[in-house]
């Protein structure tokens, strides 16, 4: 009995451990006693999804991974584990009760079990999902908010009566381009829309982010709808609180609280009415208050926007709707008398006068404007092209008129025109259709029928004062008046005009009936009074190219260009000294002015140079105008004359030549080209019309400095071909023969050639070319006359080797080309020449200038003075050796050729530079003679400088062969050229010592009796014969063994051996010591 009962109670100790061991492997982690409740139509299809509840539905997808078991009565409904959804199995009975329990048991891992109790309910359908307010929300977000802040709100509404089918669920869903959008917002179940994540990082500023938002319902079946949600991060907040305060057809004024995050620039305020935009304007960020006075009509439908602006966008407010109002408020305030106070509801909403930052407000009448109606307005200044004319009219007040003058009415009529008010601005009123000013029409028309009158063969002086009758007033017209500011020049007119004028010129006037006298005064003064009304710059020219005039500026100190009229007329304007206008008138036919010998006028070309400026700025003797006429009347005049240009001289009514020079009379194809010193009228007349006795004396010396300029050019070619062919010793002498061949040809060709063709464009070449040669000349003198002076002294001493060719070459080089060059070039470079026009009879001379002195002039004095400084020395040094040598005969001396070579050549650049510079001022009888006087002298002093330094050099040469046969070691001596001679062996060497004792010792001898050359024994003294001691005499007493040199059995010639040595004869001429 015992053991049985130990044995039961084992076993059922063992029953319990194992029921606490298996209660221990599932734990009840939550065993609440909670209801959940799902949701199920009635006659829901089997299929149906059934809804959860909120609590229901978030505690299955926190266990979403948990085995679950279903443990109901319910046949008609099951759990799908896999979806975690109530399914129904067959159709949901009528019968069913409405409220059933059941039990879902969650088996998860980790040995975790949790056992849902829920109710099921058989409910109504759910027919109504919830809608939100807007398809579309936008929201501007600050990226200042802090999480948790809300953004904005959404609207949702679910219009079911049933409590559970109208519950709500919101959330965002982001697109599928940014998944990781929706963690920086949550939108919770009131339609908050919140921070969840800071947006400084991460977000750009004023850019659309893009989401979803779903709401749904927990009726069943369960629906829900979608929105568009696009936030924007912004930097500075909208404008709050939004208003207006007045709004009517005249004015509006708008309200609102500054933005709660940020601070804006400016605040843009937009009215919109539909979808146009009315008026858009800004005002200063720190404003609260806006007026807008835009004119709209009275109505509905109107829209606000109000916009907080910054550097990096702009943040609108939602829009404000509002109407206009056609009322309006009264109130005092400050106003001028164009005008009332504007009023609007003030502070604690009283009617007072708008103002602001520019002061108090006014509402102006017509014709006023301003904050306060104090300024009157005017129509603007107007520039109008009528049937009458263009014309100007002035600015003016509203309802006020303005009055011009009729630009085609010589008799002064008058023209009004009012400025009247359109409602919001002034306008001029239309004068399209007045009658009061005559037309242009009207006017072409006469001027087209006078133009045909004119040309009728039968004309009479009578006629051609009608018609200028008519042209006379047209002068008179306001278009045709410089003083009247309101008309303008009529170009029309102006051609027309000009058309009758050439028809009036190609008649013969001296061929009309009647006195033509008159005719031609009055042509003559309305052709230039009409010029003189052309605008400037302009050029008009008459159909059949009889007429053309020109008028232009003349700006002081600018560089001016030819002018050519037609094929007929040419104008070349000198620089002016102040700026003017000129005018140019070239007329085919010169009928107005008459000309002796002539039976008719119509085919002389006429030229009329006049100048705005009546002292004529730039008229005077230095600057010359060119003018160029081609002569158009071989029927009158015998073509054998020559055409001189002839201007009209109104003091004593005639045509004279004063002040007029003729250049060429083959320019440009056959137009005579001349300077004038004064404006004028010109024409084309012979020359034998001014000629009388005196002019043959003018003529001849007009001929001969061309005369004289020639023979120099041929006498210094000659000379320079004679040098370049013996191959002279200097080179400097060969480049001072070329450099006076340029000069001369310079001149040569500037009196010449243009008689043949127009050389105005070779004037600053010519000018530089001149420069050039003499101050190379200067040079080349300076550089001959130092090696003159090297010569005699070294006649005195021992005999030294000279410089070598090639020092020579980079000397002359150096002084005679680089130099000068550089000169040049700075002078073009500055534009400073001392001389223009050097092509002309009367050049123009320029102020002197630094770069001009600097570069030329100082250089040339330098050249001169060492030139004429070694030339008059040398002359005088080699005089006194001269005669202290003067017992040999001084025309046979080397000494007499060097020393008369050296005063020739200061004589030589005496004369040269007063030729040279005396050629800029050629023009005159006197002059001219001057000029070609010092031609033949300085032509004929280089022929004897030249010469003398070709005799000096055939001494040298012939001395250099007689020594170089008694050099020791068999070579020859140098060439005067080179410059270096071998000396030899010593004892053979011939010095001037040597040379001189072989003399001396012979005019010693005869010490008793007076000396060969004329003086007495005791003035004979060891100073030579006129005290000057010679070297052979201070030497006699040391060197008295040396033999004496005889030169008889060498030379042919006695003479011939006095005072050489053949290596003196070896060195060059010129040299730099």
């Amino acid at each position: 009995m015992g053991t049985v009962k130990i044995k039961w109670w084992l076993e059922m100790l063992t029953v319990a451990v194992m029921l606490i061991t298996e209660t221990l492997a599932f734990k009840q982690t939550d065993n609440t006693t909670e209801v959940y409740e799902i949701r199920i139509y009635e006659n829901a299809p089997p299929g149906t999804k059934a809804t959860l509840n909120e609590a229901f539905d978030r505690v299955l997808r926190d266990m979403k991974n948990c085995f679950a078991q279903l443990d109901s009565d319910v046949d008609w409904i099951e759990f799908d584990t896999s979806l975690l959804i109530f399914m129904t199995t067959k159709e949901v009975p009528s019968s069913a009760a409405p409220m059933q329990y059941g039990t879902l048991h969650l088996m998860c891992a980790s040995n975790m079990m949790r056992s849902l109790t829920f109710s099921l309910h058989v409910t109504r359908r759910n027919r109504h999902p919830p809608k939100f307010s807007s398809d579309h929300y936008k929201f501007y977000a600050p990226v200042s908010l802090r999480p948790g802040l809300e953004v904005g709100r959404v609207v949702v509404t679910d219009n079911d009566p049933i409590i559970y089918n109208s519950q709500l669920q919101l959330t965002v869903i982001p697109m599928d381009s940014d998944p990781s959008l929706a963690n920086y917002w949550a939108l919770h179940k009131n339609g908050s829309l919140n921070v969840r994540k800071s947006m400084k990082s991460g977000l750009k500023l004023y850019k659309n982010y893009e989401l979803k938002l779903v709401a749904f319902d927990y009726g069943s079946p369960q629906l829900f709808s979608v929105a568009k949600l696009t936030v924007i991060p912004v930097s500075v907040s909208a404008p709050r609180n939004v208003r207006v305060n007045i709004a009517n057809r005249i004015y509006q004024i708008f309200e609102w609280d500054a933005p709660e995050f940020g601070v804006p620039q400016s605040i843009r305020i937009e009215i919109h009415r539909g979808n146009d935009v009315m008026h858009t304007f800004e005002v200063d960020g720190e404003e609260n208050v806006a007026l807008s006075r835009a004119n709209f009509q009275v109505g509905p439908e109107y829209r606000v926007i109000v916009a907080a602006v910054d550097s990096n966008g702009h943040t609108p407010a939602e829009p404000y709707k509002f109407n206009l109002l056609e009322d309006d408020l009264l109130c005092r305030g400050r106003c001028a008398d164009g005008g009332r106070p504007m009023c609007y509801y003030g502070r604690e909403h009283k009617i007072v006068q708008f103002t602001d930052i520019n002061g108090p407000h006014c509402l102006c009448y017509d014709g006023f404007s301003g904050h306060q109606c104090d300024v009157v307005e005017k129509c603007t200044a107007e520039r109008s092209i009528e049937t009458f004319g263009s014309v100007d009219w002035p600015s003016t007040a509203v309802n006020q008129s303005a009055a011009i003058l009729c630009p085609y009415n010589a008799d002064g009529t008058q023209l009004e025109r009012k400025c009247t008010w359109d409602n919001t601005l002034a306008r001029w009123e239309n004068v399209s259709y007045n009658e009061v000013c005559k037309k242009q029409s009207s006017i072409l028309v006469h001027l087209g029928v006078l133009a045909n009158y004119v040309q009728r063969p039968d004309q009479t002086s009578a006629g051609f004062n009608a018609v200028q009758r008519f042209l006379d007033s047209i002068l008179r017209f306001p278009a045709f008046q410089k003083n009247v500011t309101s008309s303008h020049f009529d170009e029309k007119i102006a051609e027309h005009t000009i058309q009758v004028l050439d028809s009036m010129l190609s008649k013969n006037l001296g061929d009309l009936p009647g006195n033509v006298t008159q005719s031609r005064i009055r042509l003559q003064t309305f052709l230039t009074n009409f010029g003189r009304r052309l605008p400037t710059p302009y050029s008009l020219e008459s159909p059949q190219n009889g007429l053309q005039m020109r008028s232009q500026h003349w700006i002081a100190g600018a560089e001016t260009f030819p002018t050519k009229m037609g094929d007929k007329c040419y104008i070349h304007l000198p620089r002016a000294v102040r700026s003017a206008t000129t005018l140019f008138v070239c007329m085919k036919n010169n009928t107005i002015y008459s000309i002796p010998e002539a039976t008719t006028t119509a085919q002389i070309p006429a030229l009329v140079i006049e100048s705005g400026d009546a002292n004529d700025p730039l008229i005077s003797g230095s600057d010359k105008t060119l003018i160029a006429l081609r002569p158009m009347a071989p029927n009158y005049f015998q073509p054998s004359f020559n055409y001189t240009c002839a201007f009209f001289d109104q003091k004593f009514g005639g045509w004279s030549i004063d002040g007029v020079t003729v250049l060429s009379r083959n320019f440009e194809d056959g137009m005579v080209l001349c300077e004038t010193t004064h404006f004028g009228v010109f024409t084309l007349l012979p020359e034998h019309l001014f000629n009388s006795k005196s002019d043959v004396i003018n003529d001849v010396m007009n001929i001969l400095p061309i005369v004289t300029s020639f023979v120099a050019v041929i006498v210094t070619m000659f000379l320079l071909l004679i040098s370049i062919c013996q191959k002279a010793s200097d080179p400097a002498l060969c480049v001072f023969l070329f450099m006076v061949l340029v000069v001369h040809s310079a001149h040569l060709f500037v009196l010449v050639a243009p008689n043949f063709f127009n050389i105005r464009h070779l004037d600053q070449p010519i000018y530089f070319a001149l420069q050039f040669a003499m101050l190379s000349v200067g040079a080349l003198i300076a550089l001959i006359n130092s090696s003159v002076y090297a010569k005699i002294v070294e006649l005195e001493s021992e005999f030294q080797e000279g410089a070598h060719t090639c020092v020579r070459i980079v000397l002359i080089s150096l002084f005679a080309i680089i130099l000068p060059s550089l000169s040049c070039f700075i002078v073009w470079s500055y534009n400073t020449p001392i001389f223009t026009h050097v092509i002309t009879k009367q050049p123009v001379l320029h102020p002197l200038s630094v770069s001009f002195a600097t570069s030329f002039l100082v250089p040339l004095i330098l050249y001169m003075g060492i030139a004429m400084g070694y030339g008059a020395y040398a002359f005088y040094y080699g005089g006194r050796v001269v005669m202290a040598t003067r017992y040999i005969e001084r025309k046979e001396n080397l000494l007499y050729d060097l020393s008369h070579a050296a005063g020739a050549s200061v004589l030589v650049m005496l004369v040269f530079y007063g030729d040279a510079v005396l050629f800029f001022e050629k023009h005159g009888f006197l002059r001219n003679m001057i000029f070609s006087t010092l031609q033949l002298i300085c032509t004929f002093l280089i022929f004897l400088f030249v010469g003398y330094i070709y005799r000096i050099e055939t001494r040298f040469k012939r001395a250099s062969s007689l020594f170089g046969q008694g050099s020791d070691d068999g070579h020859s001596a140098a060439t005067a050229s080179t410059g270096v001679g071998y000396r030899g062996s010593k004892e053979n060497d011939l010095t001037k010592e040597r040379l001189l004792d072989n003399q001396t010792e012979k005019s010693l001898s005869s010490a008793s009796s007076p000396g060969q050359n004329g003086y007495p024994k005791n003035l004979v003294s060891e100073y030579g014969p006129n005290g000057f001691r010679t070297s052979a005499l201070m030497k006699q007493e040391a060197g008295r063994q040396r033999p004496a040199v005889s030169f008889e059995p060498t030379l042919p010639d006695s003479r011939e051996n006095s005072f050489l040595d053949e290596r003196r004869g070896s060195q060059p001429l010129v040299s730099i010591v």
